[in-house]
This record gives C-alpha cells, sequence and structure tokens, in this order.
C-alpha cells in the first residue's frame, strides 16, 4: 500500500500545510521541514502530497529563484481555507 493512499499521512500533510499558511494563503514549507513537522519521511510527505494533488485538495506552485535555481514548492489548498493565517514562513534552501 502506498503512503498516499494513507488517510492519517494525508490528514497530517493537510493539518501542517494549514498550520504555516502565510497572510498570501500560500504555504511555503520545504520536503525537508514537512517531513520534520509532520514526523513522517520526506518520501512519504512527497507521496502525500501527490495524493492530496491528484484528489484537488491542493495545488502546487513551482518556485524559482531569478538565476533558475528551484525553491520549495507553494501551496495552496483549494477545498476550505484555514480560518486565520499562521505566520509566514520561508523555505530553508
Amino acid at each position: 500500500m502506498k503512503d498516499s493512499s494513507r488517510p492519517i499521512l494525508c490528514k497530517t500533510v493537510v493539518t501542517a500545510l494549514r498550520a504555516f499558511v502565510n497572510l498570501d494563503g500560500m504555504c511555503e514549507l520545504s520536503f525537508h521541514n514537512l517531513s520534520r513537522v509532520t514526523g513522517y519521511s520526506r518520501r512519504s510527505v512527497i507521496q502525500a502530497i501527490k495524493g492530496l494533488v491528484a484528489r484537488g485538495a491542493i495545488v502546487v506552485h513551482r518556485r524559482y529563484a531569478s538565476d533558475g535555481t528551484q525553491l520549495c514548492n507553494a501551496y495552496r489548498m483549494t477545498a476550505e481555507q484555514p480560518s486565520q493565517p499562521a505566520r509566514g514562513v520561508r523555505c530553508v534552501t
């Protein structure tokens, strides 16, 4: 069974994303930081993100620096927005 099919994993990742939404309604956490926050492996977090995208629960915005270097992705919730934004989070590069 793939990790993305485990409801607890997906729910944990969604909860972490909601907890770190910035004032623009986006969450900018790296896979590494999502892994640290959720307690799941980086691979499990990636599989959960893929599952959430496939279900239409989140939209992934790939971000790049001006020199073309990839930054951490930004995530926007599609179904239910958090009631109040949390502090902004910047990615670790």
